[in-house]
C-alpha cells in the first residue's frame, strides 16, 4: 500500500457526532457536506459533492460537547486514508466548542 499525503478543505453542517464504533478515543463526526477545496501543493482525495453526508473521525480531545454539535458550521482540512473504503481524518489543530 502507498501512502499519499493529502489534504481537503471541507464546509458543512454537523448532522451528529457519535462514538467511533471502531477506534477508541474518537469521535464520528456525520457532516452534510456544503464545498470542499483543494490545499495548495497536496492532492485531495476526498470523496463528495454538496448535499453528501460523510463521516469525518476526530480525537475525543478535539470537541469539547459533542452532544451539542448538532446544526453547527464545520470547517476544517481532512485527509483520507486507505484502503478502500476510505476514511476521513480531521487535522489535529482542529477544535469544535472550545
Amino acid at each position: 500500500m502507498q501512502i499519499v499525503e493529502n489534504w481537503a478543505y471541507l464546509i458543512g453542517v454537523i448532522m451528529s457526532v457519535l462514538p467511533s464504533p471502531q477506534m477508541a478515543d474518537f469521535y464520528e463526526v456525520h457532516i452534510r457536506l456544503e464545498a470542499s477545496e483543494k490545499v495548495v501543493d497536496f492532492p485531495m482525495l476526498v470523496q463528495g459533492a454538496p448535499g453528501d453526508e460523510i463521516v469525518i473521525l476526530a480525537r475525543t480531545g478535539q470537541i469539547s460537547a459533542p452532544d451539542a454539535a448538532a446544526g453547527k458550521a464545520f470547517a476544517a482540512r481532512v485527509r483520507a486514508a486507505g484502503p478502500q473504503p476510505l476514511t476521513y481524518y480531521v487535522a489535529p489543530d482542529w477544535r469544535l466548542g472550545g
